[in-house]
């Protein structure tokens, strides 16, 4: 539930645009059925690596379609929050906040654009 949930970051759009994923992967999620989130996207990029945004005006991509960073994955109203969140994990244990943060910036840029 994205009222609950810290782990991602949420944005505000300042007017109508599309979102970018962070980086390039394979839809494995596209729709709404998960309470809470909206229209929501998950894109897995590797192995251990997902991203998610969440609270889409508009989806415009579909399970199983790759996509590349400057594929547009979904529309927002002027003034609507996204929700973003990058799941990572790794046998040795969480990554480095550095790169976390890395990939947030990214993102982040990403959206407002």
């Amino acid at each position: 539930d994205l009222k609950k949930s810290k782990k991602g970051i949420r944005v505000k759009n300042i007017s109508s645009s599309q979102i970018k994923p962070a980086a390039p992967g394979n839809v494995v999620y596209a729709g709404s059925g998960l309470r809470g989130y909206g229209n929501l996207v998950i894109i897995k990029h590797s192995d251990n690596m997902l991203s998610a945004y969440a609270n889409n005006k508009e989806i415009i991509v579909e399970v199983g379609q790759s996509v590349s960073q400057n594929d547009a994955i979904s529309r927002l109203d002027k003034n609507q929050i996204i929700y973003f969140e990058i799941q990572r994990w790794e046998s040795s244990g969480p990554p480095a906040l550095s790169e976390v943060n890395s990939i947030r910036t990214t993102c982040l840029i990403l959206v407002v654009s």
